[in-house]
Formats: structure tokens, sequence, C-alpha cells
């Protein structure tokens, strides 16, 4: 009985808008006793018929118009794509310079060209809102990551020499949970199943 009153307590804080959500669309998130008190929470309220059914209309609309304002590349999802594309377009045209003056010194940068040429890829799927994405960003991370590991290994053995910055990694991972969470990103690709989930939290 206590933690039933505790559960009711709970819901008598929320907002309509919230607690129609979870009695509809998200109601198979929650756990039946869960459910049962959230609709006591509306009954309570006088939600029910047609005023529950307008309520949960105008909440749909305002999903709408919230998700219609987050499509599109810009913010940090935009400063994201324009970093993919410095960094591969550089990194291609470095390459290639080396490759014609150096070949046996470019034949050591193939790798990081071909990631650089994946990234040029990748940037253009962002910018032409494909669906794929989020999911081809995520791989060039870890390929750029994994490339930037070899070459660090490599010159440590060539030069006993440590190149690889420790923030490196931690950008990597924060870029990562953007592409996961955002909601600017889930809005203008859609739902990425597995790939890319995205949340409530960030909008940019």
């Amino acid at each position: 009985m206590k933690a039933t009153n505790e559960m009711d307590s709970i819901y008598q804080g929320w907002t309509n808008e919230d607690l129609l959500c979870a009695a509809g669309p998200e109601r198979h998130e929650y756990r039946p006793e869960a459910i049962q008190a959230i609709d006591a929470e509306l009954a309570r309220r006088g939600m029910v018929g047609a005023d529950r059914e307008e309520l949960e209309q105008s909440r749909v609309v305002e999903e709408e118009r919230r998700t219609q304002e987050l499509t599109g590349v810009h913010g940090w999802l935009l400063l994201f794509a324009l970093i993919v594309l410095g960094n591969s377009a550089s990194t291609v045209i470095g390459g290639t310079r080396e490759l014609l003056q150096n070949p046996l010194g470019g034949v050591l940068r193939l790798p990081e060209v071909a990631v650089g040429a994946y990234g040029c890829y990748v940037f253009a799927l962002l910018m032409q809102k494909r669906r794929t994405a989020p999911k081809h960003a995520a791989r060039w991370l870890f390929m750029a990551f994994g490339v930037t590991v070899f070459y660090a290994i490599y010159a440590y053995w060539l030069m006993r020499e440590i190149i690889l910055a420790p923030f490196y990694g931690v950008g990597i991972l924060m870029w990562l949970e953007y592409l996961r969470k955002s909601r600017r990103v889930a809005a203008t690709y859609g739902r990425q199943e597995q790939d890319v989930e995205p949340a409530r939290g960030t909008d940019g």
C-alpha cells in the first residue's frame, strides 16, 4: 500500500502531456501498476473521453512542431559535419601530395587517405540527410581513431616518440554520444535501430 501511495504521489507531479504520453505511445514501457496509477491520475484530473483525446491530439501536434524545428543540419550537427569534411579533405590532399612527391612515404599514408575519402562520403550523406548518415558517421569515427592509434604505434616503434594526444579519444567518445542522443540527429535522419539511439536530452 505504501509503494502504491508513493507511486501515486510521483505521478501527481507530472504534467498532463507527460501523463498522456506515458498512457499512450509509451504505455508498453511501464509496469502494469504504474499504468494503473497513471490512468487513475488522469481520471482524477477529469481527463477522460473527448477531453483526453483533444489534449492528446494537441500533444501530437506540438511534438510534430518540435520535430520540424529540429530537422536540418544546423548547430552542433553542422559543426560535426564541417569537422568531418575539414579533417577528411586535408587528409586526402596531404596524402595525395606526399604520394606524388615521395611514393614510399605516400604508401604508408594510404590507410589514412582511405579513411579521409570515406569521411568525404560521410559528409555528403550528412548534408543530404540520408537515413544511414549517423551509422556511417559513427563508423568513420571508429576508423579515424583506429588509424590514429596505428600511426601512433608506428611512430613509437620507429622514433620512440608518443604522438597520440589523450584528448583525441575523449573527443571521439563525445561525438559518438552526440550521434546517439541528439534529438536533432534523430529528427533529421530518423530513428536509427541499434546504431544510433535518439534520446530526449540533447537538442543540438
